[in-house]
């Protein structure tokens, strides 16, 4: 048991730890949202409990841990911050405030960079993870509505889902940030209403889930090109990579199911109930 509305998950890099971030505790626009920690240290007496309620801000979404695991970012929806947690004391230590509404949000590998989705304002914010501060310039997009974010594992570009206007009749966008010049360097024509997206581990491919369409696009990375559609189910969310490359995981929030894709063949292998409503 978490909060309610639980929307974001992360995982820490020694996997001791999930954050899990409660939207609906946010129970009006001032009211301020939680993020459950998770003991998920198998050697531990309190495994798989809450062993820390975190307060942060208003209509918290997307939380993410910097790979030396010392924070965790939380994008505050409402009131346009992004929380910087102390995962040592389990404490909101700072609330930065990035200029707009803040939605997806991804390190660098180096844990030096973050980059937070803008979604009313077609840009991207860039954050200073070492001094926890933000940049004066973002990074503006072709799209508009961007939100999914992931950063490749050599850290020199990052991906962007821009969902669009979420009709029938528009072709999705991926945008891809050259992390070195901090600017959108090319534009991926996807299928209808991206939102979440993940990346192989070696970087070679970005996979891109497309909630209205019921998709899942295939990006070859150095051609920066759709190389195919795979149907995978009702209202695709979120979508993930285990760590050899071999499947990637995807939570359909209409069908209550999780997808699973063979990376090999890009085929669907398998798809089973989650045992919940909306994942």
């Amino acid at each position: 048991a978490t909060g309610t509305g639980r929307l974001g998950v992360a995982i820490n890099p020694a996997g001791t730890r999930v954050y899990v971030v409660n939207y609906g505790d946010s129970t009006d626009l001032k009211t301020a949202g939680t993020v459950s920690v998770i003991d998920s240290d198998p050697t531990s007496a309190t495994l798989n409990t809450v062993i820390a309620s975190i307060t942060v801000g208003v209509k918290p979404q997307i939380v993410a841990i910097n790979p030396n695991g010392a924070t965790a970012y939380v994008t505050n929806s409402v009131g346009n911050t992004v929380s910087v947690i102390d995962t040592a004391t389990n404490k909101e230590t700072a609330k930065l405030a990035v200029g707009g509404v803040p939605v997806g949000v991804a390190f660098t590998p180096d844990g030096k960079k973050a980059y937070v989705t803008l979604a009313d304002k077609s840009r991207v914010a860039v954050i200073d993870a070492t001094a926890n501060t933000v940049s004066s310039t973002t990074i503006a997009l072709t799209s508009n509505n961007p939100v999914g974010i992931v950063v490749n594992p050599a850290g020199t570009f990052a991906y962007v889902a821009n969902y669009g206007q979420g009709d029938y009749k528009q072709t999705g966008i991926v945008s891809v940030i050259d992390t070195a010049k901090d600017a959108e360097v090319a534009t991926i024509p996807v299928d209808v209403g991206p939102i979440g997206i993940a990346t192989s581990p070696d970087g070679s491919k970005v996979y891109v889930s497309n909630y209205v369409s019921g998709t899942v696009s295939v990006i070859d990375a150095a051609t920066n090109k759709a190389i195919a559609e795979l149907l995978v189910g009702t209202g695709p969310l979120g979508i993930s990579v285990d760590s050899n490359g071999t499947y990637a995981y995807v939570n359909n929030a209409g069908s209550a199911a999780v997808a699973v894709i063979d990376l090999a063949t890009n085929a669907l292998r398998a798809s089973w109930t989650s045992g919940g409503t909306g994942p």
